[in-house]
């Protein structure tokens, strides 16, 4: 079997070469873009668990998009609760994942990514509440309400100024 190894060895450099070319095309692309979606795509990758795909991604779409809230910004994603009421009937909740699935996508990454790391105490409190899925749901639509307004604001994310009880207990 060492010659399979090898092949694979090789497979596994040709795939680092290829992520190591796509992550310049990236660079260079947000380079070219207007300063205000450069201003943008530099504060979210301030964010923790964004990375430079899934920040060239987001501040694309902030920039295209005219969002005038964060419930805004989560509703395009497909991350909004779809309710199923009737009178005094209360039916099940579920997200209308009406939005771009690639974004659901990239942005359940982003969540894992920073579950396991800056996220962390804020996703063990939610999955003290609920099942694992929805405090990765809850954590994604977190990111994105952060996203929204580092966004807005032009401003690195910083973890210290950032105001959530549960954060706060488990600094």
């Amino acid at each position: 079997m060492p010659v399979e190894l090898t092949m694979l060895n090789d497979a596994l450099e040709a795939l680092k070469k290829l992520i190591d070319e796509l992550e310049k095309k990236i660079m260079e692309t947000m380079k070219n873009e207007d300063p205000e979606q450069q201003e943008g795509f530099k504060a979210m990758k301030s964010i923790p668990g964004f990375g430079a795909l899934s920040s060239a991604f987001f501040s694309n779409e902030m920039a295209r998009g005219d969002f005038k809230s964060g419930d805004q910004f989560i509703a395009f994603f497909g991350l909004d609760l779809q309710f199923k009421d009737s009178g005094t009937k209360r039916g099940r909740r579920r997200l209308s994942k009406q939005g771009s699935s690639e974004g659901r996508r990239l942005l359940y990454n982003v969540a894992m990514s920073a579950c396991r790391g800056a996220f962390k105490p804020m996703y063990e409190h939610y999955t003290s509440r609920m099942s694992c899925t929805q405090a990765l749901v809850a954590v994604m639509r977190k990111l994105l309400r952060i996203a929204f307004s580092v966004w807005r604001s032009k401003k690195a994310f910083d973890m210290a100024m950032y105001r959530s009880p549960v954060m706060q207990s488990a600094l």
